[in-house]
Parts: structure tokens; sequence; C-alpha cells
């Protein structure tokens, strides 16, 4: 199962790493203008900005996270059904 969604996977973590990426350079960028950003009272456009980057950061994490949850349960239970089915046989021989 973990090697199906290994595209679905690797896809979905380079999108998180992305926008954590993104979100670093702009708190930098925020950060060094600081200054001009106060000045020319900009402090609510940058924090829209910043929200917007933040939500498609939780987004891209939250289906990376399902993903992950979903391939683990699966696994787990195919797995436990396997194993239920080979102790079952053996027991009925």
């Amino acid at each position: 199962m973990p090697v199906i969604t290994q595209p679905l996977r690797r896809e979905r973590d380079l999108r998180v790493r992305n926008h954590a990426g993104a979100l670093y350079g702009f708190y930098l960028d925020a950060l060094l203008g600081l200054v001009p950003i106060r000045t020319h009272g900009a402090a609510k456009s940058v924090s829209r900005q910043y929200e917007g980057l933040l939500v498609e950061w939780f987004r891209s994490a939250a289906r990376l996270l399902r993903l992950s949850l979903f391939t683990g349960t699966s696994q787990a239970l195919a797995t436990t059904v396997l194993a239920g089915y080979a102790l079952i046989d053996h027991f009925a021989h």
C-alpha cells in the first residue's frame, strides 16, 4: 500500500514544503521591512497576505496527513485481516 500511494505522498509533501518555504520567506521579508510597513500603515494587508499563505500551508498539510492516516490505517487493517485468516486457517487444519 505505501508503494502504491508514494507518488501522491511525494507530491503532497513537496506542496507542504513549498508552502512552508514561502511562509518563511514572507516572514523574513516582513521582518526586514518592518519599519516601512509600519510607516505606510500596511500592517493589515501584510497580515492578510500572510494569513492566506498560512491557510494554504495548513490545507496542504491536512491533505498530506489525511493521506498518511488512510495509508497507515488501510495497511494495518489489511495486515490484521490476513493474520486473522492465517490463524483461522492454521487452527482449522
